[in-house]
């Protein structure tokens, strides 16, 4: 469908914005060359709210899409982490099936099956439990204590010096 263009030298009259999110929808296109040297030009389209200038859509434009397949503890490794899905009634047929990770440029990931986002948590294989973190337990002081009380109640255990497995009796 083509539209009449204005004339050169032509004035817009201003209008005011709308007043509802989402009850006018603007559609700007622009054709470049995106990919420089290695693809056609395309025409890059934004959708652009009215009331808010938000953009509706092009958010998954601008991010890094990524392929991860899901294993059957309903978890995937992305970025030397590993991610477990919330278990609900769509993700327990993940199990064997890639699912959708995106990428943001502010550091969010979102993982999405067939378009819809999956609630997940984050489990970093570089995490490890430190000696600090160990006796910062305010309890460990008073266990030690009665560990070592109980152990010296007990008798103190036979020791064996070498292999006394054989059957063998020294006859005279």
């Amino acid at each position: 469908m083509d539209f009449p263009l204005p004339k050169a030298g032509s004035a817009y009259q201003p209008r005011l914005r709308r007043e509802c999110y989402g009850e006018l929808i603007q559609i700007d296109g622009s054709n470049h060359y995106w990919f420089e040297d290695r693809g056609s030009a395309c025409t890059l389209l934004v959708f652009i709210d009215d009331a808010t200038s938000t953009l509706m859509q092009l958010r998954d434009v601008f991010c890094f899409r990524d392929e991860r397949l899901v294993g059957a503890q309903l978890a995937f490794s992305y970025e030397r982490k590993r991610f477990i899905l919330a278990e609900n009634e769509m993700t327990r047929g993940l199990p064997g099936k890639y699912l959708d990770t995106y990428a943001f440029p502010d550091g969010r990931l979102e993982v999405r099956w067939k378009g819809v986002s999956i609630p997940y948590s984050v489990f970093g294989k570089d995490q490890r439990v430190t000696h600090a973190a160990i006796t910062e337990n305010k309890h460990l002081s008073a266990v030690l204590e009665f560990i070592k009380k109980e152990q010296g109640q007990r008798p103190p255990k036979k020791r064996r010096a070498g292999k006394q497995r054989t059957q063998h009796e020294p006859t005279g």
